[in-house]
């Protein structure tokens, strides 16, 4: 599962447009779609929003998104 997976998994799951997520995090819809796209990835300060705003536990997605053990 890639970071784009659980940005577009999550933002549905929780009935949100691009356009939504995008204020949510102090973004917009073109940078969310990019993400969700693979062609961006959110800042720093925005995963960390994301984060927060949908439960994620930082370290599952890290591990799960790159094989890493954080």
């Amino acid at each position: 599962m890639t970071l784009a997976d659980y940005i577009m998994l999550s933002r549905k799951r929780n009935r949100m447009t691009q356009e939504e997520l995008g204020e949510r995090v102090d973004s917009n819809r073109a940078s969310v779609s990019m993400w969700e796209n693979q062609q961006r990835v959110p800042s720093l300060t925005q995963f960390s929003k994301l984060v927060g705003l949908f439960g994620w536990d930082a370290k599952v997605v890290m591990e799960v998104v790159h094989g890493l053990d954080v």
